[in-house]
């Protein structure tokens, strides 16, 4: 669980969960995005980057696993 304090974003919750599955594993990402009044006409492009970045974030991950 991550929760941003401060900046636009203030009180914006990211929970990650992880299920082993047969075929491997199977990560579930909820984000429960909370903007600043100001910042509310920018909710579809904060919504893409958080998409990109935690799929991103994901993939270095797997690969630093997969190449121990």
């Amino acid at each position: 669980i991550t929760e941003i304090f401060e900046g636009p974003a203030k009180g914006t919750i990211v929970n990650m969960f992880c299920n082993d599955v047969s075929s491997g594993s199977e990560i579930t990402i909820n984000v429960d995005l909370k903007l600043s009044l100001k910042a509310t006409f920018l909710k579809p492009f904060i919504k893409k980057f958080y998409q990109k970045y935690l799929t991103a974030l994901i993939l270095k991950i797997t690969n630093r696993v997969e190449s121990l």
